[in-house]
Formats: structure tokens, sequence, C-alpha cells
């Protein structure tokens, strides 16, 4: 599969940097924005959910899904197991 490539020099991007780079999947000159997980530049969304991203961009978006779960302490117990399936759906998927 793809290879995640960590763009450390990204962790907090400043105005100047950004536009000195290029997006990290497509090559496009100066991205206008930086994966949360990753830190890559991208240019569009396009870009975040290609086939390039999905590793990160899906682990992203499962562990923000569980951290509100957690957070939720009082939820409705149905809910819970339904969203935990969908995720063990999703990732049974992306595998």
């Amino acid at each position: 599969m793809f290879k995640i490539k960590m763009y450390e020099a990204f962790s907090s991007p400043t105005r100047s940097t950004m536009q000195s780079t290029a997006c990290a999947f497509c090559e496009v000159p100066a991205p206008r924005y930086v994966c949360p997980r990753c830190h890559a530049p991208y240019c569009s969304l396009r870009c975040y959910r290609g086939p390039a991203h999905t590793a990160c961009s899906e682990t992203f978006y499962e562990t923000e899904v569980r951290r509100e779960l957690e957070e939720r302490s009082g939820g409705d117990e149905d809910t819970k197991r339904r969203m935990l399936e969908a995720l063990k759906r999703t990732q049974v998927r992306s595998d």
C-alpha cells in the first residue's frame, strides 16, 4: 500500500513555509492546508482524501470518533455499540 511520510517540519506551519513548499500528494505549489495528524501540506480535499493519504486520514477520523465516544459518559449504550460496530466495519474495509 502507500506509505505515509511524516512531515514534522510542518508541525506549526507559517504562511511563508506554506508558500515555499508544495502539496505532498500532487506537487501543486503553495498548499493551503496541513494534515492535523501527519502535518503533510496539501492543497485540496481531493488530495487529503486521496489514496496516498487514506491510511492517515482514516486513522485520524477513527481516533476522533473514539475520543468523542469516550468523552460521552452518559450516552446511550445501544448508540455506542452501533457506532463501534460501524467503526469496526470501516476498519475491516480499509485493511
